[in-house]
């Protein structure tokens, strides 16, 4: 057995015993941060010392920078509103951001860990997670090749709406011209005739009642709870006419479509 002297950057930092195979080992070197050049000696039976080549260890003991501007890829933010967070989508989401270059990237709802990716050279990452119908706390923390790890990122609200149910389901109740009450047979030689439509149950926050005619959109109609009007902006076309209205929430989800309401414009 045989004394081995170690050393850090010069520095002796303690002595092992080498077994009969000639090998050592020593705990608690104490790197220090940076760049570490580990050498041993031996003194060999004539009191030469003999120093081994160095071993370079690299130390890290710094956290990574925390993640910045987490996202909700455009994409997949539907509904009236692509910064919004809002989404009716419940996979798929791909989540963008910045990170420190070439670490790793870790999702969390809460606690949870939803994915995790490497971000590039620059401190790009995009990722993809699954959530389920409700509100979302997400954040990143980036995890180094040594270890160390971030802190949260700022939190990024996700909410996935659930579509409309059937009690939004529109009526329209009346139609309405500049001369008075157009029945569902008769016809008005008014070309912007009014729809009114009642709803079974309050619109929700963000959410608007859509008007379509032969399943082409027309825009969406005013008013607020239950009780809506429309009106066209622009003149409607000689002929029958097949009106009907749906709900269409924050999210871009469409709810249950409402019976046909027929009107035929007549100017003749």
């Amino acid at each position: 057995n045989q004394d081995v002297k170690v050393f850090n950057n010069g520095v002796f930092v303690g002595t092992a015993t080498a077994d009969s195979s000639g090998r050592f080992s020593l705990s608690d070197v104490g790197l220090s941060s940076g760049s570490n050049s580990i050498t041993a000696q031996v003194t060999d039976p004539a009191g030469v010392e003999l120093l081994s080549a160095p071993l370079v260890v690299t130390a890290d003991y710094e956290a990574p920078s925390v993640p910045v501007n987490l996202a909700l890829a455009e994409i997949d933010d539907t509904g009236f509103s692509s910064t919004d967070g809002q989404t009716s989508k419940t996979s798929g989401l791909t989540l963008t951001g910045t990170a420190e270059p070439s670490t790793q990237v870790v999702i969390y709802d809460g606690e949870k860990i939803l994915n995790t990716t490497t971000s590039d050279v620059n401190g790009a990452f995009s990722v993809d997670v699954s959530l389920a119908q409700g509100v979302h706390e997400l954040v990143a923390k980036s995890i180094d090749k040594a270890g160390n790890q971030s802190i949260a990122s700022e939190s990024r609200t996700i909410t996935v709406v659930a579509p409309p149910s059937v009690d939004f389901k529109p009526v329209i109740s009346a139609v309405t011209s500049d001369t008075g009450a157009v029945s569902a047979t008769a016809a008005t030689n008014d070309v912007t005739p009014t729809l009114i439509i009642t709803l079974g149950k309050s619109l929700p926050d963000g959410a608007m009642v859509e008007i379509l005619d032969a399943n082409v959109s027309l825009g969406y109609a005013s008013g607020s709870g239950t009780s809506f009007t429309f009106t066209p902006e622009s003149p409607l076309t000689q002929g029958s006419h097949g009106f009907t209205a749906r709900v269409v929430d924050i999210a871009g989800s469409k709810g249950p479509i409402s019976a046909v309401r027929s009107v035929e414009i007549d100017t003749t």
